[in-house]
């Protein structure tokens, strides 16, 4: 029996399975969209130009949300930043190889999966 219990709450469909959950839970960084395009705004602007900044913000968030979801079987590590990454350079700016590129990720998710599996050595050490 664990000595801490720890509380979430969650969109995820009914059928979704308890493993899955305990996945999402586990992963420290599942939850990054907040820091992702415009979405810190230190002052937000009433009218027109707020309301359609903060459309755009939120089809941003979509776009990745959905992207990062898509990608969750083969890529399970690909984050949101990750996704920007791939934009920018398959975007017309390309001052970065496609190699460097992949590189950059791979990099990141070594840092990922090393803070995933730290997470989980402290919850069994704790528990």
């Amino acid at each position: 029996m664990p000595k801490k219990l720890k509380d979430s709450l969650s969109n995820a469909p009914a059928e979704t399975i308890t493993e899955r959950l305990a996945s999402m839970q586990g992963q420290r960084y599942f939850v990054e969209l907040k820091q992702q395009p415009g979405w810190i705004i230190t002052r937000f602007e009433a009218g027109v130009p707020g309301t359609h900044h903060m459309a755009m913000v939120m089809m941003s968030m979509l776009f990745l949300l959905k992207t990062r979801r898509e990608q969750d079987e083969t890529h399970p590590l690909l984050s949101c930043p990750g996704i920007v990454g791939l934009l920018a350079y398959f975007f017309p700016r390309r001052d970065i190889t496609p190699e460097e590129v992949l590189r950059q990720m791979e990099v990141r998710h070594r840092q990922r999966k090393a803070s995933i599996d730290s997470a989980y050595r402290r919850q069994a050490a704790d528990g």
